[in-house]
C-alpha cells in the first residue's frame, strides 16, 4: 500500500538543503586535505580553475577560484598533489566537489613533474626546442663517441652492436656517470669532451631506469651541453616512453639503442647492399664475356686448319709461279740462246774478208767473255732469289716448326695458347714432326 511523503519540494530547494548539510552539518569535511593523481587541470577564461583526482578507480572533482588559484604552484597532469578545501555540493550538476584554497606536490615524482614543467618553459623560452638549430645526421659516419657509463650492460650492447653491423666505424666511449648526485655535471662534461674530439656523431646513452634516476637527463647542465655542441648528438635514454629534455633538444632521439644504430648505419647497410648487387653484376657479366670469348675461340680454332690449308694454298702457287718466272730467266736457257746466236753469227762471218773476220773475232771474244760475266752474275742473282724464295716457303710451312724439334699441344682436339687453360691431371696430345704423344699435365706453371 503506498504511503505519502512527508514532504514534496523542487529541486531547487532540495540543492539548498543539501548544501545546507554539507556546508553546515559534515563539518568533517570542511578544509579537509585530499590526495590523488592530478588528471585533469584546466583554467577558463576568469583564470577559475577545474581539475580531478584519482585514486585507485575513484574520482573528486575540485574547483578554485582564481583569487586563490593564482597562489598555487606549478603543476602538471600525472602528478600526486594535495587539495586543500571544503567539500561541497554543485547544484547545476547535482554533484559534489571540493573547493581547493590550497594545492601542493606531495611525493617526488610531483616535485619532479613541477620541476619539468618549469624546466621546459625555460628551455622554450631560449629557443633550444626549434626545430632550425637541428641538424641532419651525417650518412656516412666514421668516428661515433658514446657518452655513458661503461659499468650498463647497454653500453656494451650499443658497441658490439654497432661493431657488427658497421665494422669499418670506430666507436669509442666516453666515461662518465649517469645518475646520482653529480651525474647531470660529469654528463655535461663527457658531452663537451667528446664535442673537443670533433668524431661524426655523439651518442648520450643510458639504460632503463626509474623516472627519478633517469631525471638527470632533464636538468640544465646536460640540455645546455647538448644545446652548445656542434657535433650532432643523438639521444637514446631509457626503454621505454619517458622522453626527457635532452631528447628535445638532441638533434635526433631514439627509444631504444638499437633503433639509434639502425639509424646511424642506415646508409652504411644500404651502401653495403648496393656493391654486393654491383659485385653480383659484374660477376654476371664477367662470366657472360668469358662465355662469348670462348664461343668465338672455339670458332677461331674450328676455322684454323681450312685456315692454314688455305694459306699454304697460296704460298704453293706463288711459289709455282716464281719458279715458272725463274725458268723462264734460268741463265742455262739464255746462255743456249746465245750460243745458238753466237753459231749463227760465225756463219755469217765466214764470208767475210780473212781481216774482217780477225777484227770480228776479237771483237767476238770480248762480247763473249763479257756475256758470260753477265751471264754468272745473272745466273748468281736468280739462284739467290731461288734460296730466298725456298727459305720464305719453308719459313712459312706450319709444320717447319715440327722438324726443328718443336710440338703444337692440343687440348680437347684444339691448340692449346695458355698454360692456365688446362689443370694438373688434364690429358693433352703434343704433335710433332713425325708422329704425335699423348700425355697428362703433372703442374701448370705461370
Amino acid at each position: 500500500m503506498a504511503t505519502e511523503p512527508k514532504e514534496i519540494i523542487g529541486v531547487t530547494e532540495f540543492a539548498k538543503r543539501l548544501r545546507v548539510v554539507f556546508d553546515r552539518r559534515l563539518k568533517a569535511l570542511h578544509h579537509i586535505g585530499i590526495t590523488g593523481e592530478l588528471v585533469s587541470y584546466s583554467a577558463s577564461e576568469q583564470n577559475n580553475v577545474n581539475f580531478t583526482l584519482k585514486q585507485d578507480d575513484n574520482t573528486l572533482n575540485g574547483f578554485a577560484w582564481s583569487g586563490d588559484a593564482k597562489a598555487f604552484p606549478k603543476v602538471a597532469v600525472g602528478m600526486i598533489v594535495t587539495a586543500i578545501g571544503n567539500v561541497t555540493t554543485y547544484p547545476k550538476r547535482s554533484a559534489y566537489q571540493l573547493v581547493c584554497t590550497e594545492l601542493r606536490p606531495s611525493d617526488e615524482r610531483g616535485r619532479l613533474a613541477l620541476q619539468y614543467a618549469t624546466l621546459k618553459e625555460s628551455y622554450a623560452a631560449d629557443g633550444l626546442f626549434d626545430v632550425t638549430r637541428k641538424v641532419a645526421l651525417p650518412k656516412y659516419p666514421l668516428r661515433v663517441i658514446v657518452v655513458s657509463s661503461s659499468r650498463g650492460k647497454g653500453t656494451d650492447d650499443f658497441v658490439d652492436q654497432m661493431r657488427k653491423e658497421a665494422p669499418f666505424v670506430k666507436v669509442s666511449l666516453q666515461e662518465t656517470q649517469v645518475q646520482g648526485s653529480g651525474a647531470e655535471l660529469s654528463i655535461a662534461r663527457a658531452i663537451a669532451a667528446a664535442d673537443a674530439l670533433a668524431p661524426d656523431i655523439i651518442v648520450v646513452l643510458r639504460g632503463g631506469g626509474a623516472y627519478e634516476e633517469l631525471f638527470t637527463f632533464n636538468l640544465d647542465p646536460v640540455v645546455r651541453a647538448i644545446a652548445n655542441a656542434v657535433t650532432p648528438i643523438v639521444t637514446s635514454i631509457g626503454h621505454n616512453a619517458d622522453r626527457h629534455l635532452a631528447d628535445d633538444v638532441a638533434d635526433a632521439y631514439f627509444a631504444t639503442p638499437t633503433a639509434a644504430i639502425k639509424s646511424i648505419t642506415a646508409s652504411w647497410t644500404e651502401g653495403k647492399h648496393r656493391v654486393l648487387e654491383a659485385g653480383e653484376r659484374s660477376e654476371n657479366i664477367i662470366r657472360t664475356t668469358l662465355r662469348l670469348l670462348a664461343q668465338r675461340l672455339d670458332g677461331m680454332n674450328s676455322k684454323l686448319p681450312d685456315a692454314s690449308r688455305l694459306a699454304l694454298g697460296v704460298l704453293r702457287e706463288r711459289l709455282r709461279k716464281r719458279s715458272v718466272r725463274l725458268d723462264q730467266g734460268s741463265p742455262l736457257t739464255r746462255l743456249g740462246q746465245r750460243r745458238a746466236a753466237y753459231a749463227q753469227a760465225i756463219g755469217r762471218l765466214g764470208a767475210w774478208p780473212a781481216h774482217a773476220l780477225v777484227r770480228s773475232k776479237s771483237s767476238l771474244q770480248d762480247a763473249a767473255q763479257r756475256l758470260q760475266i753477265a751471264l754468272d752474275a745473272v745466273v748468281s742473282q736468280r739462284v739467290v732469289q731461288y734460296d730466298r724464295s725456298c727459305a720464305l716457303l719453308k719459313a712459312l710451312d706450319p709444320a717447319a716448326p715440327l722438324a726443328r724439334g718443336y710440338a703444337i699441344v692440343e687440348a680437347g682436339g684444339h691448340p692449346l695458347l695458355r698454360a692456365d687453360a688446362v689443370q694438373s691431371g688434364d690429358a693433352v696430345r703434343a704433335r710433332l714432326a713425325h708422329g704425335s704423344l699423348a700425355l697428362r699435365v703433372e703442374e701448370v706453371l705461370p
